[in-house]
């Protein structure tokens, strides 16, 4: 049987975390309403948006993120 924690972090490029998200199962967005194309979207990408929407200064940020969590989709939205 397989337990433990997947925590994902929202960090700066020194390192500093700024937000994380921790995995809950089914209930790790319970509490976070998406729009209708968030929700659409998998898992990866719900990860990337709920942690971006906590950026302040939007238009001086970069996002960066391996394959599980990229689509097209969501390099479009965001």
């Amino acid at each position: 049987m397989k337990w433990g924690y997947k925590l994902y972090v929202q960090s700066s490029i020194s390192g500093f975390i700024h937000n994380f998200l921790l995995y809950g199962g089914e209930k790790t967005f319970a509490n976070y309403n998406f729009t209708e194309f968030e929700d659409s979207s998998g898992f990866g990408a719900k990860v990337v948006v709920r942690l971006c929407h906590s950026i302040k200064s939007t238009e001086v940020s970069f996002v960066f993120f391996d394959n599980f969590f990229s689509s097209l989709e969501l390099v479009r939205y965001l």
